[in-house]
């Protein structure tokens, strides 16, 4: 008895058991069942999400790969884009879906979607970033013909973007091949080539391209700092818009030549214009300088904006101090470009011009209150290795070529040719300081007109 008893016990033990391990095992089942169910939606789902990212996907593609299908950037917001070819694309937060031209749906479920455009050197890129439920996916677009206008002549007035910083280049210029010349914060570089020589320029050949063709430094500017200033620890102070002593330009009854002072009036209104419309103006890499040697009794001569050339110094402001006439700078400077083959048009520089300049130039190291240890000043020593110098006592000298390098000593004054040392430059602009006095817009009377740089 007691045996079966035993045995009894150890069935019921058993029962036990078996029912417990059933019970486990259905429970796993159960629970293999609802995460298989629930894998199995989310494969769907992620299925599905992959599905709207493509059409959308699909989209951009074809947009982007039609030739010069640019999108229209005076229109873009965050959840609409426009191409040239008259296609919108629209997000609607109520339907959760995008559409072509407001009547065809792309793609749906979708919880958010961004827009954004980049432009880098003529080269316009779409940037899509799509959120479908948790997943979210971003993807670029360049357009298809928007090739960068790094080394080519733009044929109309293109906008130039580069760090997020925008500049335009002039119809009939080229942007610099050079890398150290395409950076908007560090000197923007353009240069002047006619359209046979541009594809055959052999941008490593520095010094043929910077001695050969006209070129000029983006200067950007706030439309609110486009004035002329009084400086005061290296820095601007002091607005001289409005002051009587000095005037931009001068004009009265007595000026001869007053029409003349009034059209140069305008055009000191139009660059204020142009600067308030574009962000920034254009500055002579260099000074002005000529193809050929001058002295007191020069004529006009050939005027360019090149390394190596000779300073164009004896040049009048005018005709006389109120007068511009045909010879001095004002004219030259405005007869410099001045057709409809630029897009943009020449002048002599007015004073907020060079307050800018010297803004974007000057930093901790390039006082404007102190200008000796970066320009050409007769206290100042530094070293040449290119171009000419010539001695200055009560007259100039002979320019003597560089024969390897040429020291400039302290207490000599010495001219040199433009560009002659990275020393008297920043941000790719050249001879801001010293070597030459350059004649500004500006008066401080009838009879006479501000100098700068000296």
């Amino acid at each position: 008895m007691k045996k079966i008893k035993q045995n009894r016990g150890i069935t019921l033990m058993v029962l036990i058991i078996y029912m417990i391990l059933t019970t486990i095992i259905i429970g796993i089942l159960a629970t293999l069942t609802v995460n298989f169910r629930r894998n199995i939606n989310n494969v769907n789902e992620k299925t599905s999400y992959e599905t709207e990212f493509d059409k959308i996907n699909l989209q951009m593609i074809q947009e982007t790969k039609i030739e010069k299908n640019f999108i229209d950037k005076t229109t873009i917001t965050n959840t609409s884009i426009t191409f040239a070819n008259g296609n919108t694309y629209s997000y609607s937060a109520e339907d959760k879906a995008i559409y072509l031209n407001n009547n065809i749906k792309i793609a749906e479920n979708i919880t958010d979607i961004d827009f954004n455009i980049q432009q880098e050197n003529g080269r316009q890129k779409l940037v899509v970033t799509v959120k479908i439920g948790e997943n979210l996916r971003v993807t670029e677009y360049v357009v298809s013909g928007g090739i960068s206008i790094i080394g080519k002549r733009v044929d109309e007035n293109t906008e130039y973007e580069d760090n997020g910083k925008t500049a335009w280049i002039p119809k009939g210029f080229t942007v610099s091949g050079i890398q150290s010349e395409q950076k908007i914060d560090t000197g923007l570089v353009i240069y002047d080539i006619p359209q046979e020589e541009v594809e055959n320029i052999d941008w490593t050949d520095l010094d043929s391209v910077r001695t050969t063709y006209n070129q000029f430094v983006w200067i950007p500017v706030e439309k609110e700092n486009f004035i002329r200033t009084l400086w005061e620890n290296n820095q601007r102070s002091t607005s001289l818009e409005n002051s009587t002593d000095y005037t931009e330009p001068f004009d009265d009854a007595s000026t001869r030549g007053i029409d003349e002072i009034i059209s140069l009036r305008t055009d000191i209104e139009n660059i204020k214009n142009s600067v308030s419309k574009y962000g920034g103006f254009w500055f002579g890499r260099y000074e002005a300088g000529s193809e050929t040697k001058r002295t007191r009794s020069s004529g006009v001569t050939t005027l360019g904006i090149k390394q190596d050339m000779y300073p164009y110094q004896y040049v009048k402001w005018g005709e006389s101090m109120n007068e511009i006439g045909t010879v001095g700078a004002v004219y030259l400077s405005s007869e410099l470009y001045n057709s409809d083959d630029y897009g943009a048009k020449s002048m002599l520089c007015t004073g907020a011009c060079w307050d800018a300049m010297i803004d974007f130039v000057k930093d901790d190291k390039r006082s404007v209150m102190d200008c000796s240890n970066w320009g050409n000043y007769y206290n100042a020593s530094f070293t040449i290795t290119r171009g000419e110098y010539s001695l200055y006592s009560k007259t100039l000298g002979d320019f003597i070529p560089v024969d390897g390098t040429h020291e400039k000593k302290g207490l000599v004054r010495e001219l040199l040719t433009t560009g002659a040392t990275v020393r008297n430059s920043n941000n790719n602009i050249f001879d801001t300081s010293g070597n030459c006095a350059e004649w500004t817009t500006e008066a401080y009377s009838s009879e006479k007109r501000v100098y700068r740089g000296r």
